[in-house]
């Protein structure tokens, strides 16, 4: 069985999923969403043509709520 091309991977993690990686039909079932240590998954299945792959996140980016909380505060102060 072929996998999956790297080129059909980036056109679908560029476009955040939403459509079939092998079709390219709209029709999905995503299942729950595992937390792991190693990473957080989904599994996603086509209704068109049956094809079932998982989806993998990772961690991005890193947002600090305190400061922004700060500079928020002083921007809301600041339009008064």
């Amino acid at each position: 069985m072929k996998g999956i091309s790297a080129e059909k991977k980036k056109k679908y993690i560029k476009s955040t999923g939403g459509f079939c990686i092998y079709c390219g039909k709209k029709k999905l079932v995503v299942g729950p969403i595992y937390f792991y240590s190693y990473g957080i998954f989904r599994t996603v299945i086509c209704s068109s043509c049956k094809k079932l792959w998982e989806d993998k996140f990772i961690l991005s980016n890193v947002v600090d709520l305190v400061e922004d909380e700060k500079k928020v505060s002083k921007k809301q102060k600041r339009s008064k």
